[in-house]
Parts: structure tokens; C-alpha cells; sequence
């Protein structure tokens, strides 16, 4: 296949893994000058994706082999990631979106201080992106790699670790951590390892599975990469053949429900959809970063609120629930679920009603508990024809008094006056 393939490739898992609000493909600085295959600002962490397809000449003696796809692929990606970061810390205003280097990509990654570099260089053995020849061997990562057919050693730039994943590791990575935070938990605790360590050899997918069973407990699920030296062969198949992959996957399943409430609101506001005065891309794209930013352990917690609303028997009224950030101590979520709208009333005018009644009920849940930042989602019911979502952030920093009087004032007139609490207890 062309590189268009494996570029697409590459882009199909990006948008699973941190979803197209951030996935952002086939940069360029200049005129038919390409920066990088994929960049992913996510706040103050940006991902720099180099993707280097060579076909690995099987056919010829391994000592002609290696050299030759090893400068194709891994020399090629840490050129590119070195022109890159260069290019991002110099000029971040001259990052394009288009081959023609017009049209600047919307986020702001300036300024730089404030900003962490992640380097990934992929290294595929195949232009096809999921060709992988059958005798491919898995690659090892050593301390003391001396130009050994398919060992890598350590590789930075400018005191930054190159990760270096070739294909089959990379689909890997992206499954099992397929949020923004847990790829990048992953990617800063292997640096970090890399770097302290004072003698190692692994293989990746070892490395993941370790660093699954010991995930972090604060912010909760994040992926907790031990100390090099403890990992041993066959934790992947230790991992892989228990019943913990299979229960993960069924008790993240009604998770998801945020991915999709995050793609489909990007989607209507790339489309100019709103329904009062459309928000600046910054502003949009930090809320809709407030949910992204949850671990995929998290969003369980947040969607299975949302979850027990969808199942109450009587679906023909409004349902509300509220539920903290298990990851940032001033967030808080409000789920809201609507029946469809009386017969002869406009979409609009239903979306307006819904969409002023969720901001009542996140002004009286600021009133009562003590997060300053709330989120609020209007769902459907699920069981009419209306398929609206509708969003809302407030921040009630630097409320006065009137603010607060303003929303007791909806609470005793009804708007979320009698919460019941529920405790819950989620295993991993």
C-alpha cells in the first residue's frame, strides 16, 4: 500500500484512542514540507507521532537487514521528531493543517514553557500498516544495545525519551489504553523508567501488562509502570489468558456513552450547530477536555450514574443526577435525561427549554455542593425519537452572595432540592 495507507491507518486509531477533537493528522511548517504524522495536544501534554513504514527484506542477510530498515524507520522517525519539536519551540504559530501550510490547526501550544513533550516513533515492518511478515520477532528493548537485530536502546532528543513501537505494539498500546490519560500515564511512567534505570530488557507488551495489574489508585486506574528490573517474561500471557481483560472490557462498556457524547457534540459545533452564541474553539475545547481527560477507569464511575437514570421505569419525565470527578476535586458532573417534547412543540424551542432547565440544575447543584466547576449533559431518553445533546459548564469562582441566594433560591423552588446519595464502590 502507499503511505496514504498507513497514514490513514494511523488516524482511524488516533480518533479511537483520543478522539478527533485531538487527533491531529499530517502537519506541515511550510509549504510541502511536513512536520509530523500525527500530533495530539492534549493541554499542556503534546503527543508527536512520527510513522515509518519500510519493508523489512526478509529476503536478504540479516546483517544487510537490519541496518537498512533500522535507518528507514527508527533514524527516520527521530529526524522527524527532532524537526518537529524544534519547529513547535520555535514557531508554534507556523503549525499548518494543510500541505499548503494556510490554514493553522486550532489549538494553542504556546506557550511552550508550560508544555511536555511525548516522542513516538513507529516503525512498521511493512508498508501495508497491518502487515506484519510471519517471521517479524517481537522487538527488545536493552540498556546496552549494541546494533543487535531487533534491540533498541535507549534514544532521546534534547533530553526527551524516544518511545519506539513498531506496529503490532503500537495497535497494542492503543487498545488497551484508549483514552488520552492512559496512554499518556503509560508514556510517562516508561519514560521515566528508561531513564532511572540502571540495566533492563523487556519486550512491550510484558512492560503493558504489568503496568495494567498495578494501576494507580490516585487519580484512580490510571496505568502504573513499575521499576524495569521487575519485569519477566510471560506477564503478557499471564494477563491476557485471566479473566481480568474480559471484565474490564463489560464493566467499561457503558463508559463509552462519554466518547460518543464527546465526538457528537465536536461534531455539531464543527458544524456551527448551537443554539445561542457558538464559544471560541479554546473554550469549547477545554470543556469538552474536562470529560476526555478522565481515565478510562473514571468514566465508568461518571457514566454509571447516567446509566441508572437510563433504566428507571418511568421514562416520561426528567431524571437528574450528579457525580464528582474521581480525577480533579473542583469538577463536578450533572447528567440530565429528558423525555421527548410535547407533540406540536419546535425542535428548537424544545432544546432551548432543556437546555435552560439544565443550566438551572447545574446552578442549584454549585449552591449545594462545594466543586466550583460543573458540567451538565442533556440526554434523550432513549425509548422516544429525539436525539439532542445538549452541554453546559459553569464556574461559580468569584460567586457573591446574590449568586448563592440565586441558587437556593432554585433549589427550594424545586430544581434538585432532595438528592438521594448512593454509595458505590468500583473494583478494577
Amino acid at each position: 500500500m502507499s503511505k496514504s495507507a498507513s497514514e490513514s491507518y494511523l488516524k482511524e486509531l488516533a480518533d479511537r484512542t483520543f478522539l478527533s477533537l485531538w487527533a491531529i493528522p499530517n502537519t506541515f511548517y511550510a509549504p510541502g514540507k511536513e512536520l509530523t504524522d500525527l500530533i495530539v495536544p492534549f493541554g499542556d501534554d503534546i503527543i508527536v507521532i512520527s510513522d515509518k513504514a519500510s519493508r523489512f527484506a526478509l529476503d536478504k542477510p540479516i546483517e544487510i537487514a537490519w541496518p537498512r530498515w533500522y535507518r528507514a524507520t527508527v533514524s527516520g522517525g527521530m529526524r522527524q521528531l527532532k524537526t518537529a519539536i524544534q519547529r513547535i519551540e520555535r514557531a508554534a504559530d507556523t503549525v499548518f493543517a494543510d500541505a499548503r501550510a494556510r490554514t493553522p490547526i486550532l489549538h494553542d501550544l504556546a506557550p511552550i514553557a508550560n508544555k511536555r513533550f511525548h516522542l513516538v516513533a513507529i516503525t512498521r515492518p511493512d508498508t501495508d500498516p497491518q502487515a506484519v511478515p510471519a517471521e517479524w520477532p517481537e522487538l527488545i528493548y536493552r540498556l546496552d544495545a549494541a546494533d543487535e537485530p531487533f534491540v533498541i536502546g535507549p534514544l532521546e532528543i534534547a533530553g526527551q525519551v524516544v518511545h519506539v513501537f513498531d506496529g503490532p505494539t503500537i495497535d497494542l498500546l492503543l487498545e488497551q489504553l484508549d483514552t488520552a490519560p492512559d496512554f499518556l500515564a503509560y508514556l510517562k511512567g516508561r519514560a521515566r523508567r528508561l531513564q532511572e534505570a540502571e540495566g533492563y530488557e523487556f519486550v512491550e507488551k510484558n512492560l503493558l501488562a504489568a503496568a495494567l495489574i498495578g494501576w494507580d489508585d490516585e487519580p484512580p486506574g490510571l496505568p502504573s509502570v513499575p521499576p524495569l528490573e521487575t519485569i519477566v517474561d510471560g506477564l503478557w500471557e499471564m494477563y491476557a489468558t485471566s479473566e481480568t481483560p474480559g471484565r474490564r472490557r463489560g464493566l467499561d462498556e457503558p463508559g463509552r456513552v462519554i466518547d460518543r457524547i464527546i465526538n457528537v457534540h465536536h461534531g455539531e459545533y464543527a458544524a456551527g450547530h448551537a443554539l445561542y452564541e457558538v464559544p471560541t474553539f479554546a473554550k469549547h475545547e477545554f470543556v469538552m477536555r474536562l470529560f476526555a481527560a478522565e481515565s478510562r477507569f473514571a468514566r465508568r464511575i461518571i457514566a454509571h450514574e447516567l446509566h441508572d437514570l437510563l433504566q428507571e421505569k418511568d421514562q416520561s419525565t426528567y431524571w437528574v443526577s450528579t457525580v464528582p470527578s474521581p480525577t480533579r476535586k473542583e469538577l463536578r458532573y450533572v447528567w440530565l435525561i429528558h423525555p421527548d417534547a410535547p407533540e406540536g412543540v419546535s425542535e428548537q424551542r424544545a432544546d432551548a427549554t432543556i437546555q435552560a432547565l439544565l443550566m438551572d440544575y447545574i446552578l442549584s447543584v454549585q449552591g449545594q455542593f462545594e466543586q466550583t466547576l460543573v458540567v451538565g449533559v442533556a440526554l434523550p431518553n432513549g425509548r422516544g425519537s429525539d436525539t439532542s445533546i445538549l452541554m453546559a459548564a459553569h464556574d461559580k469562582s468569584g460567586w457573591t452572595e446574590e449568586d448563592f441566594e440565586e441558587a437556593r433560591r432554585l433549589r427550594d423552588g424545586g430544581v434538585f432540592n432532595s438528592p438521594e446519595a448512593n454509595e458505590r464502590v468500583h473494583l478494577r
